[in-house]
């Protein structure tokens, strides 16, 4: 950056190398190329800390409208004081169901091991996440440089829209923790 304005004044004051016109839009694109890359960590941390925030508050909405809706006074069923035939019923419909436990016991370690998969698969992507966002804001003057020069925006615009893709990954998954939760 100071080589460049130096160059731009030994271009003003020789009036050599920089046309007149060029250096009248060139100046305010180095101007605001100096303050972008130099506030270009703050605007990051800023976008990731909303994008965390989010995912956070979506997260405790769903589970904080589960919690509300599961809270009633109900009255336990067991607590009734219904009579003996209901507990002879009962206890028929429970012998049957272990038989079907059996059975149900296969789909189970199906769904668990499903479960487990899909657990160890959000781990790596919050993971991936977290290393795309180091290197993005390490890379974030090259981008915002990239920004204010001619020709060169449609890089920032890659950048941007990865930025954005990485910093959703953590609100989307607030939403569908949350979303499981109120489910469960």
């Amino acid at each position: 950056m100071v080589l460049v304005f130096l160059a731009v004044i030994y271009s003003h004051i020789t009036g050599a190398g920089i046309s007149n016109l060029n250096l009248k839009r060139m100046v305010p694109r180095l101007v605001t190329i100096a303050i972008l890359v130099n506030l270009s960590y703050y605007i990051c941390a800023i976008a990731i800390d909303l994008s965390n925030i989010l995912g956070y508050a979506l997260k405790e909405m769903f589970e904080s409208v589960g919690v509300a809706t599961s809270s009633g006074t109900e009255e336990s069923y067991w607590s009734t004081g219904f009579d003996n035939t209901w507990v002879q019923l009962g206890q028929t419909v429970m012998v049957g169901a272990a038989a079907a436990v059996g059975i149900g016991m296969v789909a189970f370690i199906g769904v668990v091991a499903i479960a487990v998969i899909s657990v160890l698969m959000i781990f790596f992507i919050l993971t991936l996440r977290q290393a795309l966002i180091v290197l993005l804001v390490i890379i974030a003057p090259l981008a915002f440089v990239a920004y204010v020069l001619p020709n060169t925006e449609q890089w920032f615009k890659r950048w941007s829209k990865m930025f954005t893709s990485v910093l959703l990954v953590f609100t989307i998954v607030g939403l569908i923790f949350g979303a499981s939760s109120l489910a469960a």
